[in-house]
């Protein structure tokens, strides 16, 4: 294995540039331009790169920077060219066993992650098809190469790099030429994928024809791959970007240039060649991050679609495949469904917030697991309100929560608490702000107050660049979301508590049926002592500090007296046995174990319901 590593090294030198070994940390985030080579050649994410890939995925333009089938063709294509227009077309059979040794060598070059390896094994086993020069189509040979993963890990039918896999490179077989000819107005003859291997002439480079072939190629491309992909987008992720296919056009020229120089170079890194072409590269690829970081600011560039199920945006996608490749008479019929489904989409959005308005519970809390850290949501009546928003691990606020967050049915969360000025509570908010729409987010007094800290101060910058609102909240101010009522009982301020833990923020969430919740963020000793006199009884408590344990938080536990406990927590603090004496009839749900969590609050009886944790009904009685 040590010298594909040091191929692999080479490689990486020669398309990126050497290491930077004495670089500070806080220099570590690469440029947009870094980012994109960096993915687009070698299948690598850099470090600090989360901003550049969730805007590309918000312009619909995230697969551009995953190495896939796509990609490996560009390759292909390019080295077809060069074999073509140097020996004229003379070596037909030849062809595709070259073209498949290129895919092969490239794959050894970046990482065998399973997108990447499906992707060369589609496009070898395509090759290896038209070199054996018997009539194929292009639609059963990846039908068959599905049938094969599939049997070999049948869990990756229900991952969503799969399916985009397969889905995507099997529309552009079957539907790549309809909508080409579509496009110049010409008829097909001949079934669509239909390929029989023989010599191919040679390129002509000076036909007008063949420049408007190339310029016509990524228009259709990205129209069939933007009306097949689209509703499950939007199901899924929850985002709608009308002007992908108009990216796809531009992006599409610079990515390839990008990728075959970068191929190119990488190959003759790994070869042992001196080849310096990270500077080249990043020049080629700073205009795809500029056009990207430019739409980004537009507000129409994407747009935010309400949660629907799963198999609601299946069904857009066998209507968009019916719509493209199904005959003439069946476009009345395909009028009366797309209508159809426009109805039911709306219906299903419509059917969560009509069932929390008649027989719904009064609201929900959902604690989110996001290792060491917080995350809570009270939702009610269509309103939420995101209580912290922290990890250690901030990369998770770019794709993951949101992702997460979608597929509980949360939609648009317009304020946002921070408890106090702890990383492990704000890390995630920066990033949370367009996906979940945070208009305002509020905090105590001391948490602005000076001398602030760095981290402090980067988010507030992020947040005003963002154009999100910063405003205080005190004791005894109150936050209505729906039928719920979110007081804030305790705050101390600098003066009063030296900890930053110990001036979290305290809230008391009361629905109109009398079911309670309190939410204590991080407080501490002084914080516990400071409610002495107020009443802090609830039905869900979430623990203090991630559940750290000493005398006056059990006593703080037994006084709230809960009859469920969120901990929101990392592996460190899960399953401390001196906890055992306090917990009584409580259930607990430590995120750790059970992951997200959901808590109905209805007026008689709690609901709970996790992710690795049986579902539970706790009966309550109101407090008097």
């Amino acid at each position: 294995t040590r010298v594909p590593e040091r191929a692999r090294a080479r490689a990486r030198t020669a398309v990126l540039g050497a290491p930077a070994l004495d670089a500070p940390a806080e220099f570590a985030a690469p440029s947009p331009s870094r980012a994109v080579v960096a993915a687009l050649v070698l299948g690598e994410r850099e470090p600090g790169s989360e901003d550049t890939r969730a805007a590309f995925a918000r312009q619909g333009v995230a697969h551009l920077l995953a190495i896939s089938g796509f990609h490996l063709v560009l390759v292909c294509a390019a080295a077809t060219f060069a074999v073509r227009t140097l020996t004229g077309g003379r070596f037909g059979w030849a062809e595709p066993l070259a073209m498949a040794m290129v895919v092969a060598g490239y794959l050894l070059l970046v990482p065998a992650r399973p997108p990447i390896v499906r992707s060369g094994v589609m496009v070898i086993a395509l090759l290896s098809a038209e070199m054996l020069g018997r009539r194929h189509h292009g639609l059963g040979v990846i039908s068959w190469v599905c049938i094969a993963m599939l049997a070999w890990r049948p869990s990756w039918l229900f991952e969503t790099g799969f399916q985009f896999s397969f889905l995507m490179t099997a529309s552009l077989i079957w539907l790549g030429s309809r909508v080409d000819a579509w496009l110049s107005r010409v008829s097909l003859r001949g079934g669509e994928g239909d390929q029989l291997s023989g010599a191919r002439p040679p390129p002509d480079v000076f036909e007008r024809d063949w420049w408007i072939a190339l310029v016509r190629w990524p228009i259709s491309a990205g129209l069939v791959c933007w009306v097949v992909a689209a509703p499950i987008v939007a199901a899924r992720f929850g985002w709608l970007s009308p002007l992908a296919v108009v990216s796809t056009v531009v992006l599409m020229p610079i990515v390839a240039v990008v990728l075959v120089v970068g191929a190119l170079a990488a190959v003759l890194g790994a070869l042992g060649l001196e080849v310096r072409a990270a500077g080249v590269l990043e020049a080629l690829a700073w205009p795809a991050a500029s056009w990207v970081q430019t739409i980004e600011r537009w507000s129409f560039s994407h747009v935010w679609v309400p949660p629907m199920p799963q198999w609601l945006g299946w069904v857009g996608v066998l209507l968009a495949l019916t719509w493209l490749g199904g005959p003439r008479a069946w476009k009345r019929l395909l009028r009366i469904a797309l209508v159809c489904w426009c109805a039911i989409a709306l219906l299903a959005w419509f059917s969560p917030r009509l069932g929390q308005m008649w027989g719904g519970p009064d609201a929900r809390l959902h604690m989110f697991s996001v290792g060491d850290g917080t995350c809570i949501v009270v939702e009610s009546r269509g309103e939420a309100l995101l209580w912290d928003a922290g990890s250690t691990r901030p990369d998770l606020g770019v794709w993951e929560l949101p992702t997460a967050m979608r597929a509980a049915g949360i939609g648009r969360v317009r304020t946002a608490v921070i408890t106090h000025a702890n990383f492990d509570h704000y890390s995630l908010l920066p990033d949370l702000v367009v996906p979940l729409g945070i208009e305002r987010v509020l905090v105590s007094d001391s948490f602005t107050a000076q001398p602030m800290a760095a981290g402090v101060s980067a988010l507030l910058d992020r947040l005003a660049t963002a154009g999100v609102a910063i405003e205080h909240v005190r004791v005894g101010e109150a936050l209505q979301v729906g039928d719920a009522r979110v007081e804030i009982i305790g705050a101390l301020g600098s003066a009063e508590a030296t900890e930053v833990t110990a001036r979290s923020l305290v809230a008391r969430v009361e629905t109109t049926g009398g079911a309670r919740a309190l939410l204590t963020g991080d407080i501490q000793q002084v914080g516990m002592l400071a409610l002495a006199g107020v009443d802090v009884r609830a039905h869900v408590l979430e623990l203090p500090h991630h559940g750290s344990v000493h005398p006056e938080a059990m006593r703080f536990v037994q006084r709230v007296d809960p009859s469920v406990v969120l901990q929101s927590t990392g592996r460190s603090r899960l399953g401390d046995e001196r906890w055992r004496g306090v917990r009584g009839r409580s259930v607990w749900r430590p995120s750790a174990s059970t992951g997200w969590t959901r808590v109905d609050l209805r007026a008689e009886e709690l609901v709970v319901r996790s992710m690795h944790s049986p579902s539970v009904r706790v009966p309550i009685a109101p407090i008097e």
